[in-house]
This record gives C-alpha cells, sequence and structure tokens, in this order.
C-alpha cells in the first residue's frame, strides 16, 4: 500500500529516530513542503539523502571527495557512484578516528533497519549499497562553479514517482537539516546534490559476482479502473530483499511491434502497478519480471490482456443557483457527442456529511434539478459526474453558503446599536463632549469591481458624553444583490472638525468562487478617493456577507468601536 506524507511549507525540523518504525516516523512529522509517495524505495533514498546532507555539513573532507569525484565524470556526467566511494579513507573530525571511512562516516546517520532483535553483521550503508548497487550521488548542475570549502549544496532525491516536465518540486534539505522545497523544472543558481540511480551503466558490481535465483512473479491480473489498468501480483513465500529488489513491467500495445519496459518499480514487497498512460478504450498485454540488483532477472511472469475503460467526458458546465432561502437550483450541461448512461448528483453539508451524499440519478436529457432540504448557514459542496458501465468521469464542482436571508427578496440592513469598550477620551476628549461618528457604505460593481458608495454618508451621534453605547435604528441599504456571496464595505471615522473636509483613499472588498478548491477567494477594487464633511479619527473598514447572519456585530481596527447590523430596526 502507498501511504502519500503532505508537505506544507512552514518552518519545521525532520527529526529521524534510529529504531523507529519509518511508517510511525513519517506520520510524526507534522507538515513539510512537498510530497512523496510513502514506498521502500522512496523511503531508504529519503534516509540516505539526509545522511548525505549531515555528512557534507560535519565533514568538509567528505564534501571535497564528492566535488573531486564528480568533476571526474567517470560516465560522461557529474556522478559519482556510492560503491565507488563507500571504502574511502577520509579525517574524522568528531571523535579522531583512525582508518575512518565513507561507509563510517554516513552509518554515524543512517538509520539501522535490523529488527532488534535480529544480529546482523552488515552495516545500514552495506545494506542499502547491495540493495541498490547503482545508488549515486551527483552533482547534476553548477559543479566546476562549486567552491566546496566555503559552500554546503542542499541534498535531494529523486522519488519514485518523478516524471521530467511533470513534477514540479522535490522534497530536500538545506545546510541546517530544515526541509525545502526545490524546483524540478528551472536550475538551481547552486549546486545541489541528488540522490538516484545511475542512469548510464546497466550493470554495476565491482565486488565478486554471485548468482542470484530471483523467484518468478505469479498471477498476474488486471484491474479496469476509473483512472487506467491496475496490475497486481503474487510472489512465493521466499521473495526478500535478498533475491528481490523490485519488479520491470512490461507492455504491449496494438502499434506496437514488441514488448517495452513502461516502469521500474523498487522494493519487494510492492506488488502493484497503475497504468495511468493509456488510450481510452485500447487493448494491452502485459507480464512483469523480478530482478535483483539489476543484473538478475526471473522469468517473465504470465501474460495478461486488459482494455482501458471509455471513461466519459465530463459534464461542460454545472452551476449552483441560490433561488430563495429554501431553493438552491443546481444547473449542468452535457455533451450530445458521448454515450452517457447517467449522470449523478452528490452533495456533502460541511460540519455535517463526512463524504458527499447521492442526491440521485438523471438521464442525459436532465439539466437541472432543484434541491430545497438542506440548512441555513452552512457550505453545502456539490459534485456531478457522468457515468457508463466501465467508468466514471471528472467531476465537476460548486458550492454555496447558504444565507439567512432571502435572496428572491430585498433585505433591509440597520445599524442597531454602536459601542466603544476602549477608553472614551481615546477617541473623543472631554472638551468636545459626546462622540459623533461618520459611516460610508461601499460595494463593488460588478464584473468591473470598481468601488461604488451605497451610502455616501451616515451620522451617528452620542446623545450623552458618559454613555459607551448608543441603541439606534439607522437605515443602511435594501440588499438585493443576485448572488449569494455579495459583501460590503463599511469605512467609518469619528469626526471632530466641522467644516473641514476629510478625502480619503478606499477600495471595496470583493469575493470569487473557487468551485475546485469549494472556497471564497477575497479579493480588492482599485482604491478610489472619497469624502466625508468633517476631518476626524478614521477607524478603518469592516465587513459584511450577504450569507452572514443579519444580526451580528462588526468590530473595527481602530479605536474599540464596534456595531451591531441587523435586517430588522
Amino acid at each position: 500500500m502507498k501511504i502519500k506524507i503532505p508537505f506544507l511549507l512552514i518552518s519545521v525540523f525532520f527529526l529521524l529516530t534510529f529504531g523507529c518504525n519509518k511508517e510511525e516516523e513519517m506520520q510524526s512529522i507534522e507538515k513539510k513542503i512537498v510530497s512523496f509517495e510513502f514506498n521502500e524505495y522512496n523511503n531508504d533514498l529519503n534516509d540516505f539523502a539526509q545522511a548525505v546532507n549531515q555528512a557534507i555539513n560535519s565533514n568538509t573532507e567528505f564534501r571535497n571527495l564528492i566535488k573531486q569525484e564528480a568533476l571526474k565524470k567517470f560516465d560522461g556526467d557529474y556522478d559519482v557512484l556510492l560503491t565507488h566511494i563507500i571504502n574511502r579513507n577520509i579525517a574524522d573530525v568528531s571523535s579522531n578516528r583512525s582508518n575512518f571511512t565513507v561507509k563510517e562516516l554516513l552509518n554515524d546517520f543512517l538509520p539501522n533497519k535490523n529488527p532488534s532483535n535480529m544480529r546482523s553483521s552488515e552495516s545500514p550503508l552495506e545494506t542499502l549499497s547491495k540493495k541498490y548497487p547503482d545508488l549515486q550521488v551527483s552533482v547534476p548542475v553548477k559543479a566546476e562553479e562549486w567552491e566546496s570549502e566555503a559552500y554546503i549544496p542542499n541534498v535531494t532525491f529523486i522519488p519514485l514517482e518523478y516524471q521530467d516536465g511533470v513534477t514540479k518540486s522535490v522534497l530536500g534539505y538545506d545546510n541546517n537539516n530544515n526541509i525545502i522545497e526545490i524546483d524540478a523544472n528551472n536550475e538551481p543558481e547552486n549546486a545541489v546534490i541528488v540522490i538516484g540511480p545511475n542512469e548510464r551503466l546497466p550493470i554495476l558490481d565491482e565486488g565478486p559476482i554471485v548468482i542470484v535465483n530471483v523467484p518468478d512473479p505469479i498471477n498476474l491480473t488486471a484491474l479496469s479502473t476509473e483512472a487506467g489498468i491496475r496490475l497486481n501480483w503474487t510472489m512465493n513465500g521466499t521473495t526478500n530483499s535478498e533475491n528481490t529488489s523490485g519488479y520491470f513491467i512490461f507492455r504491449q500495445g496494438v502499434n506496437d511491434n514488441n514488448f517495452i519496459k513502461i516502469r521500474t518499480i523498487y522494493g519487494a514487497n510492492n506488488r502493484s502497478f497503475n497504468d495511468n498512460n493509456i488510450a481510452n478504450g485500447a487493448s494491452y498485454i502485459y507480464y512483469v519480471q523480478a530482478f535483483y540488483n539489476s543484473s538478475f532477472v526471473s522469468n517473465p511472469s504470465n501474460y495478461i490482456n486488459a482494455t482501458a475503460p471509455f471513461r466519459p467526458n465530463p459534464v461542460v458546465a454545472f452551476d449552483a443557483i441560490q433561488k430563495s432561502k429554501t431553493e438552491i437550483e443546481l444547473r449542468w450541461q452535457s455533451s450530445n457527442d458521448q454515450f452517457i448512461e447517467k449522470t449523478t448528483l452528490y452533495r456533502r453539508i460541511i460540519g455535517t456529511n463526512s463524504s458527499y451524499v447521492k442526491l440521485g440519478d438523471f438521464t442525459i436529457n436532465d439539466q437541472d434539478y432543484l434541491d430545497m432540504n438542506f440548512p441555513i448557514g452552512k457550505q453545502i459542496d456539490y459534485k456531478i459526474v457522468h457515468q457508463t458501465s466501465l467508468g466514471v468521469s471528472d467531476a465537476k464542482y460548486d458550492f454555496v453558503k447558504t444565507p439567512y436571508r432571502d435572496i428572491s427578496t430585498p433585505s433591509k440592513v440597520y445599524i442597531k446599536k454602536i459601542t466603544i469598550a476602549n477608553n472614551l477620551n481615546d477617541i473623543e476628549g472631554w472638551l468636545k463632549g459626546a462622540p459623533e461618528f461618520y459611516f460610508k457604505v461601499l460595494n463593488a460593481d460588478r464584473p468591473t469591481n470598481t468601488p461604488y458608495e451605497i451610502q455616501p454618508q451616515i451620522d451617528i451621534d452620542f446623545d450623552k458624553r458618559g454613555s459607551t453605547s448608543q441603541d439606534l435604528a439607522v437605515y443602511v441599504m435594501d440588499w438585493s444583490p443576485g448572488y449569494w456571496y455579495d459583501m460590503i464595505t463599511i469605512t467609518g471615522e469619528e469626526y471632530d472638525k466641522p467644516s473641514v473636509t476629510y478625502s480619503f483613499n478606499a477600495s471595496a472588498s470583493y469575493k470569487n468562487k473557487d468551485k475546485v478548491d469549494k472556497q471564497l477567494d477575497l479579493n480588492s477594487t482599485a482604491s478610489v478617493k472619497f469624502e466625508f464633511e468633517d476631518k476626524g479619527e478614521l477607524l478603518s473598514n469592516v465587513y459584511l456577507n450577504y450569507y452572514d447572519n443579519p444580526d451580528t456585530w462588526l468590530n473595527f481596527p481602530n479605536f474599540g468601536v464596534s456595531i451591531l447590523l441587523s435586517d430588522k430596526p
């Protein structure tokens, strides 16, 4: 089973505890930057990349050795085979050990994966080098300019799922052993050490030749999935890392003259493969071979025929439209150039449903559905797919945050109360009596998204000095936006200089729907000059969404001023 570990860019240290179960270690790493599939091969290379990173940081002689060997270009590129340097002597700057080798240095930083109840004379690095005899440390760019005495490169590895031009970034480590994101498409400005298999030498073994009988894969099966063809196979009970390094996947299509190796899978226990690089409805023949150390291969498995599914295309368009307080209309368009067995509509109420629940199946002639059974004040995600007997299309999405207001009729907005939480003298000294406020209400013109005034100036005066709150019934607007994610911006000031016009720049905020991520993106209009009659202290802006509860307190950032809004006076 493959486990995918998500990584997000925040400051986190990557701490591996030797002897722990690897899956537990990976789950303990809370947040990182990029993702890689959790399998035996990626796991091993990630461990080795960390060990190399710590070694080049702790041992200058090892760092110099990597550069010197890379510049030799033994295979025509800046590559250094692990087996070429594993027994090289280097200085041990930490404890002055004699006859110190690269193997001992790297073993200091590699986890020992042998079970605690098993004794083994083989070191972690020896196990790794036997498992991957073509493993190399490469400096693919900027090797000539690298000043190894002064500069410590970042270290990364090539994950099993890496694809040229498709993979955008890979996980790496900087000289503080922090996890970083490394651009996989654009060359770095400085040297980077890359861990991976050598691409230029087919058989790499400098030691004595040992014949290994690689077990044969058996019981190869093929299953049509929504995304392609899934292969599974089994191995006999003697299969382990001592006789099986991984598997070669071979495929022949109707237009191929011969079988073509389409993937190499590392790890004796990785016994499945998803072939998603296929044509709809095409027929293929597959077989699998096991290999050990790239030098020994098994007999082919049984041959299996498989037909790729005819996955239908998704709907052309899909929209969720709030019609009234109790009705959401779902509209979609289907292409007439394909066979569709049925169209299925799903709904998920955030906070209520953990997954999507089917609303119903529809024929190719259906194009809309009225959802009338939903709660108020919740986000509801909708998705729609086409289905045939051979597969399901990609989904299209839309969503609604169901408003408390009835969008089919204008909804009034009132200011019912204003309060001052801070010391009254901070906003209006006692010499000037009770405080006075001006408010402007702004919106954004769609689709130009330019700001305009709904209310040029609303005056609110406190009736006495000692009060820090004032009950009101001040009309603001009739709100009839036409779409549920409209929002208004309220700008306020406490004025104190009569007959001195105060000009200020302001912008109105507005939102756009992101249907794929099911979220609202907040935007601002260009800044436009507005005016208050009198000059005073600017309270800044507050924002009200149409879908918010009409009875809502809004808190201005400055001077502790808040206003209570309502749809009732």
